[in-house]
């Protein structure tokens, strides 16, 4: 029926599956999705809520969560929709589906320009830990860029310290690494180049420069090679252009590597 475009009919069909006797969880969360597509909103977000509230730990309870916040953010009502999602996520507290009802309320107060109420959000996802969230790496990772924004350089190097203290051992079943890992560290890298505490910036880059599976290696690579140069050490800022050019030869930086590596007299 959706197929053929007869979308009034196929929410009604979703709803017979979805209140009858086996109380087919697809076909309510279906019912909802169709709704949105309907001109019926008010009815489609309460849809979406209840399905959250019925179903909290059903893998398509968040997937409702983001098609409330987009709706509500197609229309700009940013703060009614933050609202809404906080009485949402009181009702689910300790469920799987409390992180993402705080991270889209987060991401409406980012609409809205407000970063400290944002912030907060974030920060309650944060505190549940790495495995308490599976949101917590995109949580700390805009709180860090907020910082950034802030010019609190103290508080984003502690957050920046304690992403890249979750590093996983690979002894771990099904460890792995935050996505933002080589960001982080090459962020704290800068972070302490813009201070002026070199011999820090360049443990950070050198750091980066030996995890081999980084695609931030070269980049790395490079600054160390910038750092050295700075500080007088010029043997070592070719060595590091040297390794540059001969292990990663398909890198965006190769072109300044050589160009240095002739400006510096590298043999």
């Amino acid at each position: 029926m959706e197929e053929k475009g007869d979308i009034e009919g196929a929410v009604r069909q979703y709803a017979i599956l979805c209140e009858g006797a086996e109380k087919y969880e697809r076909a309510c969360y279906d019912q909802c999705r169709a709704l949105f597509d309907t001109s019926h909103v008010d009815t489609a977000l309460a849809c979406a809520t209840s399905f959250v509230k019925n179903h909290p730990d059903s893998g398509l309870a968040p997937v409702a969560v983001r098609m409330v916040s987009t709706t509500l953010r197609g229309q700009e009502a940013y703060l009614m929709g933050a609202a809404m999602l906080h009485q949402l996520a009181q009702s689910v507290e300790g469920r799987d589906v409390w992180d993402s009802i705080q991270y889209e309320r987060a991401r409406l107060f980012r609409y809205a320009a407000m970063k400290a109420e944002e912030e907060a959000v974030l920060a309650s996802i944060v505190d549940l830990g790495r495995w308490g969230s599976q949101l917590w790496d995109n949580a700390i990772w805009r709180m860090i860029a907020i910082q950034q924004d802030k010019e609190d350089d103290s508080k984003e190097e502690e957050l920046l310290l304690r992403l890249l203290s979750a590093k996983e051992k690979s002894a771990l079943i099904a460890s792995y690494n935050s996505p933002y890992f080589d960001d982080a560290l090459y962020r704290l890298g800068e972070l302490y180049e813009e201070r002026n505490d070199l011999q820090q910036a360049y443990d950070a880059f050198l750091r980066l420069s030996t995890w081999k599976t980084s695609r931030r290696r070269d980049d790395a690579l490079l600054k160390c090679a910038l750092l050295k140069r700075r500080t007088g050490d010029g043997e070592r800022a070719c060595m590091h252009l040297k390794l540059l050019t001969q292990r990663m030869p398909g890198s965006g930086s190769i072109r300044k590597a050589k160009k240095l590596l002739k400006e510096w007299n590298c043999s």
